[in-house]
């Protein structure tokens, strides 16, 4: 027995900046948690195997002061009168430990947050670097959301494999450059095409193949956000963030006056990037009448009339 995680630990408190005070609270609990743990397992092992080691070990990490802070006594030799004494108290340490780890935050607001943060932290970078490095003049952004999908009861494996499985095919087959999305059960995608054309192909063919798969037809819908632009000179990255965010916006679009889900959403910025481009693809969409996005523009929004939701 060692205590080689609690070492890890201090090493990790010297050398990581964490990001929040609350995130430092956090991790000062999960490190006494793991002080506790140590601490009756070197009691254990102890009482049912003496040896000089273990005494050594809860002397250095000062066991008996560590307990007494949550009112649990023990003896300062840690040798035990009886069996019976020894589970007593193993039994408030236990408890003790119950407790701490049951006020935990959940996990999703300390693990899969940050993973997150950090897959869309890569999304950006290859954005960037792929429009500056292709020296794009213009791109358009593909967001997917396959709605309905945390209502399914576990396990939803196969449901989100096919759904994988559709979305990345159908983006490979239009040139789509993924940006975010495809693993750890996230509903959600991010693609990135040289033009909107290449986009809407994309989301038609993934519609067609969600409509005729029944499996997953039948359990919710996908919808989808577009935004097309032409970049200034410098290509800088706020302007690649506004067009993948206004993407983003289009296709998590709910409002009392437009409630259904599935559609193929572009906001008046890509209208005026099509009519500015003259293309002939503007008349395939129509305005959605006395609503916008909650935009700093309160931006008009716009469905493309090719993609329905599923009735």
């Amino acid at each position: 027995m060692d205590f080689d995680l609690l070492k890890v630990l201090d090493k990790i408190t010297k050398n990581y900046i964490v990001f929040t005070d609350s995130f430092q609270t956090i991790f000062q609990k999960v490190k006494k948690i793991i002080e506790l743990e140590l601490i009756l397992t070197t009691l254990s092992l102890y009482h049912y195997e003496p040896d000089n080691k273990y005494v050594k070990q809860l002397l250095k990490h000062k066991a008996i002061e560590i307990l007494a802070e949550r009112t649990v006594k023990i003896p300062d030799d840690f040798h035990f009168q009886s069996t019976d004494e020894f589970l007593k108290i193993a039994k408030r340490i236990f408890i003790g430990i119950e407790n701490m780890v049951s006020s935990l935050p959940p996990e999703e607001t300390l693990l899969a947050s940050r993973l997150k943060n950090e897959e869309y932290e890569r999304a950006k970078n290859i954005a960037t670097y792929y429009i500056n490095n292709q020296e794009l003049s213009e791109a358009t952004f593909l967001y997917i959301d396959f709605t309905g999908l945390r209502t399914i009861p576990e396990p939803k494996e196969a449901i989100i494999s096919q759904y994988y499985k559709i979305v990345k095919q159908s983006a490979q087959n239009t040139n789509g450059i993924r940006l975010y999305g495809g693993k750890d059960g996230d509903d959600a995608f991010s693609f990135l095409f040289n033009d909107i054309e290449q986009a809407i192909q994309c989301a038609k063919l993934i519609k067609m193949e969600f409509v005729n798969n029944l499996f997953l037809s039948s359990t919710g819908d996908i919808k989808f956000g577009i935004c097309a632009k032409k970049f200034s000179d410098d290509k800088n990255e706020n302007e690649i963030l506004q067009c993948w965010g206004l993407a983003k916006d289009c296709c998590e679009y709910k409002r009392p006056s437009f409630s259904k889900k599935g559609n193929l959403l572009v906001s008046q910025e890509t209208i005026d990037y099509l009519i500015n481009s003259n293309s002939q693809i503007v008349e395939c969409f129509k305005k959605i009448e006395n609503d916008a996005l909650l935009n700093v523009n309160n931006s008009l929004i716009y469905k493309f009339l090719g993609i329905e939701p599923i009735k």
